[in-house]
């Protein structure tokens, strides 16, 4: 870092009479700060931050999202994208703002049907948001659903072959009653004739 001699700023709302230097230590605390916006506070400098975005997003392990780590209703493989929501880069035109993204999701493919969740830090001006879908899509319904209604099922089919059952067995019994009874009947018929 080489810093000039001298530093003059045209544009600034403060007179100086000459030139200020900035070159050493005791210089810079005395010359090279401006007031800034709140009491006791002091503007010094700018300063630019070149981060890579794969270090950065290693801690919080997304490829865990790819692999089968993470269970969710029965699924366990997700697809995911990682986008910027404006001002991105030129390079990042052909992919709308995509970044990173899962093997299952590239870039230059759109989710069919993702959950977005945003991602603001408007401290430093982030603005991303993350889609992620399972790789298999959405389950309709629970398999927990699934087998309830297989028990609904065949509790209903069980319930309606033992009421079919027991309306037989009644109808049977009444046809059997009355068989009786008309034997009877005619055996009282026969008797009394032979008399």
């Amino acid at each position: 870092l080489e810093l000039n001699e001298t530093y003059v700023d045209p544009n600034s709302q403060y007179e100086y009479d000459e030139e200020l230097g900035c070159a050493t230590a005791e210089e810079r605390e005395d010359n090279c700060y401006f007031p800034g916006p709140e009491k006791n506070t002091h503007f010094y400098a700018f300063a630019t931050a070149l981060t890579r975005l794969d270090e950065m997003l290693e801690p919080i392990h997304l490829e865990r999202l790819d692999g089968g780590e993470i269970f969710i209703n029965g699924q366990s493989v997700f697809h995911w994208q990682l986008r910027i929501l404006q001002n991105w880069h030129p390079a990042l035109d052909d992919t709308g703002g995509i970044f990173s993204s899962s093997a299952g999701a590239p870039a230059n493919v759109s989710l069919a049907d993702p959950v977005t969740a945003n991602i603001t830090i408007d401290e430093i001006g982030v603005a991303w948001a993350i889609a992620i879908e399972p790789a298999m899509g959405w389950q309709s319904d629970s398999s927990s659903f699934t087998i309830q209604l297989v028990l609904v099922a065949a509790f209903t089919v069980l319930g309606g072959t033992g009421l079919t059952f027991a309306v037989i067995g009644s109808v049977r019994e009444a046809w059997q009653q009355r068989v009786l009874l008309t034997e009877q009947q005619a055996a009282a018929t026969l008797e009394a004739a032979s008399q």
